[in-house]
């Protein structure tokens, strides 16, 4: 029906398809890629202060025995 709705036919018929079934734009696929580098980013910051604290109680847990 949004085909018809339309004054001018779209030039690439697949990508009106797309457009019209809720495929992402260019727009979204970038700031999807742009939030996983930055999950990426966190986890390996979040894994670095994972293995830093388990070094911290494996001395602190040799101290104490």
């Amino acid at each position: 029906m949004a085909l018809y709705e339309n004054e001018s036919k779209p030039q690439k018929a697949v990508d009106f398809l797309k457009t019209q079934l809720g495929a992402p734009t260019p727009e979204d696929m970038a700031a999807v890629a742009a939030e996983k580098d930055e999950l990426a980013r966190q986890l390996e910051e979040a894994q670095k202060r994972i293995e830093e604290l388990e070094a911290k109680v494996g001395e602190l847990e040799g101290k104490t025995e």
